[in-house]
């Protein structure tokens, strides 16, 4: 393990060498973040730049040498990790982990252990809505204890291996999505199997999912606006986690809606919230403005935080003028429906408001 953290280190020293110590490696996420921004123009240059970054790369041969190295020393710590995960783990084998491997070959055993099909189960546990909540406006109180397996259950490996295993699950491993009326009560929750373990204190990624529940059967649906808010406040619990990224998903369908307002409103106060206590919050429409069906498995995730940024009138010229850029004519003329659907739907959900309002006022 020493030997493959070294060359690490010599690795990011050679890129150094090669670009300057101010230089910074345009990595997936920044592409991404790039990617979502409404100028299309920062992503092309950051593509460029990268792909003109790592021919320079390519091209030191002594870059490519310590990349070689670093394959052969991460191939023989996978083996490592291999054979750890496929014993038949107790107490004194996971002691004996504990206390011989240092934690970056620990997190390769974790890896290995989740794999897909306990990582997907516990996913599927995190991911479902209890029947009763369907039809609920309130927040959710309390979830179900969590099953988890035997690998993490502290009876059969300690609370220290399975306190680490859990901890790699929600820091690098989970893709759950968090029904919108469950989080704080996901947040509070400080079982793991049978053993004490406040997961509040570890989270660093979260993905919240805001659908319309059918409270009446069809064409009579909406969102408990009730339990956003709590949800949404109960967020700022994880304000001091580091690295915290925290993505709230709007469903493709709420885009013809006019639902989308009314969520994005509800937003809005806590957007301003979140900003100023530097929380990595994003908010993003699923598939938004993408009504061409293809057979790629491309996702096109609409960035809304911009629509913080003004009024809702004002996202919608912007939004316009996007559309317009759109090159291909077909594309360009479906996204011009949507726009026109959200034009009409603002425009009720402003009279709904102002009525409302009158109403309060009375």
């Amino acid at each position: 393990m020493t030997r493959y953290l070294r060359i690490q280190q010599d690795i990011e020293v050679r890129k150094k060498r090669i670009f300057g110590d101010s230089w910074e490696e345009i990595d997936e996420e920044r592409l991404t973040t790039a990617l979502l921004t409404p100028f299309y123009d920062e992503f092309g240059e950051l593509e460029a730049q990268a792909e003109e970054d790592q021919q320079r790369m390519d091209n030191d041969p002594t870059l490519q040498r310590l990349k070689a190295q670093l394959i052969i020393a991460d191939e023989k710590l996978n083996s490592v990790a291999t054979a750890c995960s496929e014993l038949e783990l107790c107490l004194p084998l996971t002691s004996l982990i504990l206390s011989r491997l240092p934690r970056e070959l620990r997190d390769q055993i974790y890896d290995l252990l989740w794999g897909d099909e306990h990582a997907e189960r516990l996913d599927e546990a995190l991911s479902i809505t209890p029947d009763a909540l369907k039809i609920s406006e309130q927040p959710i109180l309390d979830l179900p204890h969590l099953s988890v397996p035997p690998f993490a259950n502290s009876r059969f490996v300690g609370i220290e291996f399975a306190s680490e295993a859990a901890t790699r699950y929600f820091r690098a491993i989970t893709v759950a999505e968090i029904d919108y009326r469950c989080v704080r009560a996901h947040i509070n929750r400080n079982r793991f199997g049978p053993m004490c373990f406040p997961i509040k204190e570890i989270i660093s990624r979260l993905t919240i999912s805001v659908y319309e529940n059918s409270l009446y059967g069809l064409g009579m649906s909406g969102f408990a606006k009730t339990a956003l808010e709590d949800s949404l406040d109960s967020l700022l619990m994880l304000k001091s986690n580091r690295h915290l990224k925290v993505k709230i998903y709007l469903p493709w369908r709420i885009q013809y809606k006019k639902s989308l307002f009314q969520v994005l409103e509800t937003i809005r106060p806590f957007s301003a919230t979140f900003r100023n206590a530097n929380m990595d919050v994003r908010v993003l429409g699923y598939d938004f403005f993408n009504p061409i069906e293809d057979d790629s498995e491309w996702i096109f995730s609409e960035q809304l935080n911009y629509y913080f940024d003004g009024t809702p009138e004002e996202w919608l010229e912007m939004k316009i003028k996007e559309v317009k850029e759109i090159a291909d004519a077909r594309q360009r003329k479906a996204c011009k429906g949507i726009l026109r659907a959200m034009r009409v739907n603002l425009e009720f959900f402003n009279k709904e408001s102002r009525h409302n309002e009158a109403t309060e006022a009375t």
